[in-house]
């Protein structure tokens, strides 16, 4: 008696991989941002790496995932106000396990009747890495748009 064992070799289309990654990706931005928008720290920190270092905004100090929300406080450090933001997708790169997405972010401060008190512009750079099963931030970089 003979056995015929026939093997499918099963291909996931690249493009329809790449644009899966790309919506996971621009989804954990926008998490990214609402946790800024409620000044929720631990949410916030679990979305970067463990390990990860970078360098603080205005400063040259270097910051570890246990410092990565210093900045949040800046932004809701005036009770009277209320930040919020809008993302504006620029480009993305996917490689393998590796992402950078680039963006830019109005943010607005508004006072309890809606009036933009304040609002600024910057653009971002993000790098997230696959590790396990989910994808981390491991890498920032934002330039204030003049």
């Amino acid at each position: 008696m003979a056995v015929i064992i026939i093997v499918f070799q099963s291909k996931v289309n690249p493009a329809f991989a790449q644009n899966e990654i790309e919506k996971e990706i621009w989804q954990l931005e926008r998490q990214y941002w609402n946790y800024l928008e409620r000044s929720d720290t631990t949410a916030y920190k679990k979305l970067w790496i463990y390990n990860q270092i970078n360098y603080q905004s205005d400063v040259i100090n270097l910051s570890d995932v246990k410092k990565c929300s210093y900045w949040m406080n800046e932004l809701n450090e005036d009770s009277s106000l209320e930040f919020s933001c809008a993302l504006h997708k620029k480009a993305i790169e996917i490689a393998e396990n590796t992402v950078i997405i680039l963006y830019d972010v109005d943010k607005f401060w508004t006072d309890k009747q809606h009036n933009i008190y304040k609002s600024e512009t910057f653009s971002f750079s993000h790098t997230w890495i696959k590790s396990e099963n989910s994808w981390l931030l491991t890498d920032g970089i934002a330039i204030k748009n003049e």
